[in-house]
């Protein structure tokens, strides 16, 4: 149903309203929300917390979100759902095996987040990393020690390169080319400068 061509706008505005939903409610995430503040909307009952611009809802799911989920990496979130939010108002497959992949780096981008900022507070309730970048982080710590330095920014380099579809071998020989023209370009200066003289 949702499917048919003529129902694509609305699907679309829907997924990209829920996008913004879930940003707001994760940018102005307080530490003290918990996820059963929907109870106050349920009852109706008034509480102490003061709550953010989407409300009781809104504050459950950052609380969901900041600290059982990635902590900061759950924008990401947002953008998969800004991306099939467009791909489906566009018309284009969201069946696709690449929006299904560019899903995934997206993804393991906000799990990359997690890990990372489980780098500032060891705790489990810190909300910047979320439990799940804190449980990463700690196995990581506990298996591969101090080499998870070496490891990040070699799976930072793997998820950059899954989004913009780059060769890091032709990026690598590249920079080599344009090393040793630099080089050349110098010593012909050089030898020149010492030749006039």
């Amino acid at each position: 149903f949702f499917m048919n061509k003529n129902n694509n706008e609305i699907l679309a505005i829907l997924l990209a309203t829920l996008s913004i939903f879930i940003f707001l409610s994760l940018i102005q995430f307080n530490p003290e929300y918990e996820i059963s503040d929907i109870y106050y909307l349920i009852i109706g009952q008034d509480s102490n917390i003061i709550f953010p611009l989407t409300g009781a809802l809104g504050a459950s799911i950052s609380a969901l979100l900041k600290k059982y989920f990635l902590g900061h990496g759950s924008f990401m979130i947002c953008s998969i759902l800004l991306m099939y939010a467009f791909i489906i108002f566009t018309r284009k497959d969201y069946k696709s095996k690449r929006y299904r992949a560019l899903s995934m780096y997206q993804l393991f981008f906000g799990l990359w987040l997690a890990v990372f900022f489980a780098w500032f507070d060891n705790g489990p309730n810190d909300s910047s990393s979320g439990i799940i970048g804190y449980i990463f982080h700690h196995f990581l710590s506990s298996t591969i020690s101090s080499f998870i330095y070496i490891l990040l920014p070699i799976t930072l380099i793997i998820i950059i390169r899954g989004f913009f579809d780059f060769s890091i071998y032709d990026f690598l020989k590249k920079i080599n080319t344009h090393f040793y023209k630099f080089i050349n370009n110098r010593k012909t200066k050089i030898i020149n400068k010492i030749s006039n003289e």
